[in-house]
């Protein structure tokens, strides 16, 4: 399994000068730089196919590369997969707000009543609203199911063996580097036009996801077509299933992933 510090994120953002990375910081370079990780992976380890598994933002990347290079992958795996943001930044807000009144919270109400209408059409929705917003879709269980955030998920990052002391100080720094450049414009990406895939898809979604709608996500997977699908709910997951449910996790991918590799015979000895 590989897994990068992408382009303005973590140890990569420590180790460039941000002054002369910014430029760089677009959609296309960001899928690009994922299309040439996969090439890298498939020629360092001899492969002709690799599962490419995209969440959240990742899931963006993920299924824009499944649609440029099919033939590299065995599957796409989205979990937390866009779809059509603007209308799920809709949702979003809507939920909160739903959830505000049920548990007579005042102050969330007030809240998210100051940044309505929220993601109103053929309008750019402004970070300051954004993050208003997804402080109360994680407060009423949004981003984990039945908990107020992923605080707890946040912090373990600190313990990485990955990071020196030095470096984990500054673990978050590329986040808020990239929010500016990138944030604004994927909150406005709308995928659910796409109808056509060349490659299997697999979709693992959280019941409870309201950071990244999943109904939409589910929408979507009926409408599309691929050479082979498969959606798994997980009911008692938000926006991070493979964290909430890593069991059912794992277990899915054993169950529906794995096999398209054991028929070409691409799997470790048992």
């Amino acid at each position: 399994m590989v897994e990068w510090d992408q382009r303005g994120a973590g140890k990569t953002f420590l180790i460039n000068d941000a002054g002369k990375l910014k430029p760089s910081m677009t959609r296309e370079r960001m899928v690009a730089d994922a299309e040439e990780m996969v090439s890298w992976l498939r020629k360092e380890f001899g492969k002709q196919k690799v599962f490419l598994l995209g969440h959240s933002w990742g899931s963006y990347m993920g299924l824009s590369l499944a649609q440029r290079r099919p033939g590299w992958l065995y599957a796409y795996i989205g979990t937390g997969q866009i779809s059509d943001q603007p209308e799920s930044e809709r949702r979003g807000w809507r939920f909160a707000m739903d959830e505000a009144r049920k548990a007579g919270n005042q102050k969330a109400i007030r809240e998210l009543q100051a940044i309505a209408p929220y993601g109103e059409k053929g309008k750019a929705i402004p970070l300051k609203d954004l993050f208003v917003q997804r402080k109360w879709v994680g407060v009423f269980g949004g981003v984990m199911a039945y908990r107020k955030g992923n605080d707890v998920e946040t912090k373990l990052t600190t313990l990485s063996p990955d990071y020196s002391d030095q470096e984990i100080r500054h673990i978050w720094d590329g986040n808020h580097f990239s929010q500016d450049p990138l944030l604004r414009e994927v909150i406005a990406i709308d995928m659910s036009s796409i109808r056509d895939l060349d490659c299997p898809l697999i979709l693992l979604e959280g019941r409870h996801d309201y950071n990244v709608n999943a109904q939409l996500a589910a929408d979507w997977f009926a409408k599309v077509r691929a050479p082979s699908k498969q959606f798994v709910w997980f009911e008692h997951s938000a926006h991070e299933a493979m964290n909430e449910e890593p069991g059912k996790f794992l277990v899915s991918l054993v169950r529906y992933a794995r096999p398209f590799a054991e028929k070409a015979g691409d799997t470790a000895p048992q």
